[in-house]
């Protein structure tokens, strides 16, 4: 195609650090052979090599996150520096994870890029995680209590606002689908389970008197999201609150047409 096109492509070759989802296994035989057919093609651009250690969310504490973090970068200076003793030139060594990028100790010099994404907002399994705290996190959902039941209470943001995402279950579970703040100064979250959601609504049931509070139709809740990825995607605009008061208003996507 780009032959075709008279188009030139930069290229990067993606490698697998250990996540096990995609990238070519940089001890493999395989893995030179590749890297060298790129950088042979007239019409491609080898700039280097990238990777995502995205196991680090299946981990169960801040040190087997700092231990993936570290072999991310292993791996990838091993990889560049055979492959440039092949005689590959190698631009780009690029890493990342929120959790190994947050937690890791030393940065390798070959390292040239990183790129963590959740890092910008955070949320409630990067908390779990132990790659934030609370006061870290910047992205919450603003939601209307609609309905008061003897059980439960049902709030108007359903799947639609939070997304389905059950975050860190291998390390809580019961979480549900996101944390409701007590007081969001504070960073105090209510003693209360978000148990179900449907499309546009949530079922909220209280664990226990503890951090507890009244709720009454109108009532507006703050949610921190189990995935502020997801969350931020169903949405079209950002609020931007600062001390309370909401001070701008970010178009996330363009606004749709309607044909």
């Amino acid at each position: 195609y780009a032959g075709r096109e008279r188009v030139e492509f930069n290229v990067l070759l993606k490698v697998d650090c250990g996540y096990h989802r995609c990238g070519i296994n940089p001890d493999s035989m395989n893995a030179m052979r590749v890297a060298e057919a790129i950088a042979r093609e007239p019409d491609l651009n080898f700039l280097g090599i990238l990777t995502h250690a995205g196991h680090a969310y299946n981990a169960y504490d801040v040190e087997e996150i700092r231990h993936i973090a570290r072999r991310e970068q292993e791996v990838m200076v091993e990889f560049s520096k055979r492959l440039r003793d092949h005689g590959i030139e190698v631009e780009t060594v690029s890493i990342g994870s929120t959790p190994t990028m947050a937690l890791t100790e030393s940065m390798m010099k070959d390292i040239t890029e990183i790129r963590p994404g959740n890092y910008v907002f955070y949320d409630w399994t990067q908390v779990k995680l132990g790659s934030c705290v609370i006061d870290d996190c910047a992205l919450t959902v603003l939601s209307s209590v609609v309905g008061q039941y003897e059980h439960h209470t049902v709030i108007d943001a359903g799947a639609t606002a939070l997304s389905k995402d059950l975050g860190a279950t291998h390390i809580t579970r019961g979480d549900g689908f996101g944390q409701i703040y007590l007081g969001y100064e504070s960073g105090d979250l209510l003693d209360a389970s978000i148990l179900s959601l449907s499309q546009e609504h949530g079922k909220v049931r209280m664990r226990s008197s503890r951090k507890n509070r009244t709720m009454r139709p109108g009532d507006l809740l703050r949610i921190l999201p189990n995935h502020s990825c997801l969350t931020a995607n169903l949405h079209d605009h950002y609020y931007v609150v600062r001390e309370g008061t909401v001070v701008d208003k970010w178009r996330v996507r363009h606004e749709r047409s309607v044909q």
